[in-house]
């Protein structure tokens, strides 16, 4: 018994494609698209990644073929953009050695070979048309064949016997993942509707679970891929001449699903997402299938296994920011506008809170006219969580609008991560607040500021999805730790590193970037005396104080503290809470 996800199985496959050229032509009035319906979802979902519009695509194939398409305005660019696609999938096909042989006595490469299918210079010419006319939608969907995400999946069900029953919805899931990842796909970002390219790629990337990290011969076949296409087109006298005259990517991508049987197991695999493109959890039902010879047959049989798989959690944050509370240090001098000063230990008692312990309620009503959009508010919690391990303040958000009892932008966790809140919202515990705003610099520089941290940020989880093992030591949770800190990675933000980010690039009147990290938060270079032993990971970096003085063991985030001792801040419009 082995498993072979890209293993060929000759008469069978066939038979497969045979039957998905069948398709391909009927669906002619759609032009080319379809598949078995199992992997798309979960490889262009987690793309991330999913990239929005105002971000670079990251994947470097993704990006090269994202441009080519951008740049589409005459044939030239439009056969370049498609001939791009049409190489991409060749090259993931094994070149075979006894590959046929051309009328010139020349082996003939995959790209040539599909390039006998596909019609290529028909698909760029009506991608340059889609793209330069100037009529609507609807009146492309009559003059060019534009497809519905329902015309599609009524096609792949009424057709195609292999394949899953595929909803409309998931159709449209699968176009819209895509279209994130390459936002200059679309002809028309404003309509659902899908040109023949861009069918093409959503039915490469849903039939291989592909998303541009494929290496190059994955697919290897028994037989030479010309035999496999030429031998499946004669079998239906006919098809072949038809099938050029519109795109056969389809096909070609159905051959790979149908003898991926296990492309499923594979996708979850590499991408940790399910069949529907959602994080696995915990004790998902996982099919999968290998190949069986028996004498000159090949049988595909199929199995499921229970697939468990931990992911990092907010206790395992905190737990190891716990093992390192004690080798925070603060430097509280640096503090120069700050009423609140800081001690330099967070084992000192901080703040001298009245013995109630009381949780304070924000004075919006009383303090609401005297409170500028992009107001740093600063608030100390009696709750246990992990920014208390590290410092004083254990959050800050933006005051982002002044309507109805104030609504803020800022982290917190949960399922929105960073989002607008009604402010107060998550402020439970609340002990102490001060208010700040940055110096030099217009009120409406700092809307705007505010306003675009929303759009940039906005959803982005408070900590990132990282898997670990069912058993993790404290050295695998400090890892994590680190992970979570560091300022310069955006797949996660919590509260601080979200200020920091958004005025990091600011300039201020006096022409200086606003870089709101004091850096006066510090960790040891050695965590022995704590019962860490970690090679790589560091919870400090060198970086510059507020003065340009070199602090060589800053912490690599940005705390809370860091952010209120900034020489950028003026001093506090106001404080509640006993010093």
């Amino acid at each position: 018994m082995k498993i072979n996800i890209f293993s060929i199985v000759g008469n069978k496959i066939i038979r497969y494609v045979s039957s998905c050229l069948i398709l391909m032509l009927i669906t002619t009035s759609c032009g080319n698209h379809n598949q078995n319906k199992e992997s798309l979802s979960q490889s262009f979902n987690h793309s991330s990644q999913i990239i929005n519009d105002e971000e670079p695509v990251t994947n470097a194939a993704i990006q090269v073929l994202n441009n080519k398409v951008g740049k589409i305005h005459n044939t030239e660019t439009a056969e370049d953009a498609v001939n791009e696609f049409i190489n991409y999938m060749a090259t993931r096909f094994e070149e075979s050695s006894s590959q046929e042989i051309s009328q010139l006595g020349q082996q003939q490469s995959n790209q040539a070979i599909l390039k006998q299918y596909i019609n290529s210079s028909y698909m760029a010419k009506q991608e340059l048309a889609m793209r330069t006319s100037n009529v609507s939608a609807q009146t492309k969907v009559s003059h060019f064949g534009l497809i519905s995400a329902e015309e599609l999946a009524k096609k792949i069900n009424k057709y195609d016997s292999y394949a899953n029953q595929v909803t409309e919805e998931e159709i449209g899931a699968i176009r819209d993942a895509v279209r994130r990842s390459m936002p200059n796909i679309a002809v028309d970002k404003a309509s659902p509707l899908m040109s023949e390219l861009e069918a093409s790629i959503v039915t490469w990337a849903y039939g291989t679970g592909d998303d541009g990290t494929m290496a190059p011969g994955s697919i290897t076949l028994e037989k030479p891929l010309s035999k496999v296409l030429s031998q499946s087109l004669n079998d239906h006298n006919g098809i072949k001449s038809q099938a050029i005259a519109w795109v056969a990517v389809t096909v070609i991508t159905m051959l790979v699903v149908g003898v991926a049987c296990g492309v499923n197991y594979t996708v979850q695999q590499m991408y940790e997402v399910d069949v529907f493109g959602n994080k696995v959890k915990d004790d998902e039902i996982i099919k999968f299938c290998w190949k069986e010879k028996r004498g000159r047959r090949t049988y595909t049989r199929w199995g499921e296994r229970k697939e468990t798989t931990w992911y990092y959690s907010m206790q395992d944050l905190k737990d190891a920011a716990e093992s390192l509370e004690e080798a925070v240090y603060i430097h509280a001098n640096k503090n120069q506008n700050g009423i609140a000063v800081l001690p330099s230990s967070l084992n000192d008692n901080y703040l001298g809170i009245a013995a109630s312990n009381q949780s304070l309620e924000f004075p919006w009503e009383e303090k609401k006219d005297s409170l500028k959009i992009g107001d740093l508010i600063f608030l100390k919690s009696t709750r246990d969580d992990v920014i208390s391990k590290f410092s004083y303040w254990t959050h800050v958000s933006m005051l982002y609008e002044k309507v109805g009892s104030g609504r803020v932008l800022e982290s917190v966790p949960g399922i929105l991560g960073t989002s607008v809140y009604e402010l107060g919202d998550n402020w439970d515990d609340t002990i102490a607040i001060a208010v700040r705003r940055i110096l030099n610099i217009s009120e409406d520089k700092v809307i705007n500021a505010v306003k675009q941290s929303k759009r940039k940020w906005q959803l982005t989880n408070y900590r990132p999805d990282k898997i670990r093992p069912e058993l993790v030591s404290i050295n695998g949770k400090v890892s994590y730790y680190s992970d979570w800190s560091d300022k310069y990675d955006t797949s996660a933000i919590y509260c601080s590193k979200l200020v920091w980010l958004t005025f990091k690039n600011i300039k201020n009147n006096l022409g200086d970037y606003i870089n709101l990290d004091s850096n006066v938060t510090t960790f040891p270079d050695s965590y022995k005396r704590y019962g860490i032993t970690l090679d790589s990971t560091k919870m400090n970096a060198p970086d510059t104080d507020d003065y340009g003085n070199t602090i060589t063991n800053a912490y690599i985030g940005v705390s809370p503290d860091d952010i209120y001792s900034s020489k950028h801040l003026a001093s506090d419009i106001f404080i509640l809470g006993r010093f």
